[in-house]
């Protein structure tokens, strides 16, 4: 019997659902397509893949999806952790909000697809029980709202427009007013120092 293929996740995001012979007939190729940037794919499919990558990457720590869904040279334009160049900085920005959040969960609430790029609004839920690119764990609650836009070169998103409730997240949480994300973690230590001690007291 053969097992779950990333490709049927795309379609399906359960590893256990059968599918139609129509995807069993894509999922064979799939392997072969990816590798051709030309290749012309659905709407349904990018959606699919855009919907599968979050779930799995999100909510299931499953970092190998990162390789398999996004392109060598992807960029990423991130409203507040900045610029991400490459799939090592994808892992870096999913890992330290994973770990701040242990119990983060996303759902996917909507996505529109035209041409070569697809729309998604998705919300997260989490309590923030670790350090958060310098900002120490408050114990508190949050949900988070975003839109997010890919952009599809073949089977590959090859470039992000992240947009996400920034100002939310930091008022929910009690974060450091100077909150900068990924690209501020170098910053906020000095910074941050002063907002343990008051809230130590």
């Amino acid at each position: 019997m053969r097992g779950p293929s990333l490709a049927r996740l795309w379609f399906a995001c359960d590893p256990t659902a059968t599918p139609t012979p129509a995807e069993d007939a894509w999922i064979s190729c799939s392997r072969t397509r990816q590798d051709r940037a030309d290749v012309q794919i659905s709407n349904e499919e990018r959606k699919a893949i855009c919907r599968w990558g979050y779930l799995e990457l999100w909510n299931n720590g499953n970092y190998a999806v990162i390789a398999e869904a996004v392109a060598p040279d992807v960029l990423v334009h991130d409203f507040v952790n900045g610029e991400l160049h490459g799939p090592d900085e994808i892992r870096e920005v999913v890992h330290g909000y994973r770990t701040a959040f242990p119990d983060l969960h996303l759902t996917i609430e909507d996505q529109i697809a035209e041409g070569d790029t697809v729309v998604t609004r998705w919300s997260a839920t989490g309590t923030h029980a670790g350090e958060l690119f310098g900002a120490p764990p408050t114990g508190r609650s949050g949900l988070l709202h975003s839109v997010n836009i890919s952009r599809y070169s073949g089977l590959q998103i090859v470039e992000v427009w992240e947009m996400w409730d920034a100002w939310g997240l930091v008022h929910q949480l009690g974060l450091p007013r100077g909150w900068r994300g990924f690209r501020g973690r170098a910053h906020s230590s000095s910074r941050n120092a002063g907002y343990s001690r008051r809230n130590a007291r």
